[in-house]
């Protein structure tokens, strides 16, 4: 998903929106950053 948003969107900022999209959400990464890592690394 991410591969194909950089592909679509040559433009950086574009590219940083679509990253962000592809996260689970901003508010979602800014908000205890490590924790959403760790709690994703052990559901999988």
């Amino acid at each position: 998903s991410l591969e194909r948003s950089l592909g679509k969107h040559a433009t950086p900022s574009t590219t940083s929106a679509a990253e962000d999209a592809d996260v689970d959400g901003l508010a979602e990464r800014t908000s205890g950053l490590e924790e959403q890592i760790r709690a994703r690394a052990r559901r999988r």
